[in-house]
């Protein structure tokens, strides 16, 4: 039986046209939240797509999200919200369960970070006293902070002093909070927020070894400036110290006394211990 050929054609279109809605979409305010940025497969399980903002009007806010071609599924469950820059911004895509321990556990979201972030929380009366993040390097920011006491406590990751651009448990804007259980009073936490890949984590720290401000296993005199920049739980200028990536110890090593915080008290603890190495 001969098929016409203008029934072929037309299952071509459809074929075709299908083919075409199978993969995941930047959709937002920049594209009128449209299929005309559909996202390059890279290989490894994960999207991306550079797009470039400059004729957007720099400075202001857009929102957006993932998306597959006909809207039937769309994550995070709200938009994400970001600032326009002079260039390109490059978006992130995970589908699926991450396995890896991180949060949220899956189909996220992220994009290449271009501000500083701080954390903002119920311990710091949230935006009052926010701790600014170190910048560890290919979007990855870190920060170790005194969580005064046991129980539930709940905060967000911030672009720096600005609430309009703030991230929680599942990378949303104005989302849920993150949260952050500590046992007992009085323990250091590290908080790590990845933004390309959409992801952040806290766990637990103990002291590696107080006294030891650059962590190479010894008190002596090659601490003394890593502990000056540490001064007042300044854990970025603290961070810099170290070059290149992150540190490797945590920040509760410039915490001597043990009470809390680094400042003039942790002095004397610190002359008290020189010359010798780390347990």
């Amino acid at each position: 039986m001969r098929i016409p050929l203008a029934i072929l054609l037309l299952a071509g279109f459809f074929v075709g046209s299908a083919m075409g809605q199978s993969g995941w979409y930047v959709k937002g305010d920049f594209n009128g939240w449209g299929t005309d940025d559909e996202m390059n497969d890279d290989g490894d399980g994960t999207y991306s797509l550079p797009i470039d903002m400059s004729a957007q009007p720099v400075g202001e806010t857009f929102d957006w999200k993932i998306s597959n071609f006909d809207w039937s599924e769309s994550y995070p469950p709200g938009n994400v919200r970001g600032r326009y820059i002079a260039g390109e911004i490059t978006f992130h895509f995970l589908p699926g369960v991450a396995g890896d321990g991180w949060n949220p556990p899956e189909n996220r979201v992220g994009w290449s970070s271009y501000t500083d972030w701080d954390i903002a929380g119920d311990w710091t009366n949230w935006g009052d006293n926010a701790i600014l993040m170190f910048d560890a390097g290919d979007g990855l920011y870190q920060v170790d902070s005194l969580l005064p006491t046991a129980g539930l406590h709940e905060f967000k990751f911030r672009a720096a002093g600005d609430w309009e651009i703030n991230v929680g448990q599942d990378f949303r804007f104005n989302g849920p909070n993150a949260t952050i259980e500590p046992w007992s009073d009085n323990e250091w936490h590290r908080l790590e927020l990845d933004v390309p890949n959409g992801r952040w984590q806290t766990y637990y720290l103990t002291p590696a070894c107080p006294g030891d401000s650059n962590c190479d296993g010894a008190i002596d005199w090659r601490d003394i400036d890593y502990f000056v920049a540490a001064m007042n739980d300044n854990y970025v200028a603290w961070g810099d110290m170290f070059a290149p990536g992150d540190p490797a110890c945590p920040f509760v090593n410039n915490d001597v006394s043990g009470d809390g915080t680094v400042n003039w008290r942790d002095i004397d603890p610190l002359v008290a211990i020189m010359n010798t190495t780390c347990p």
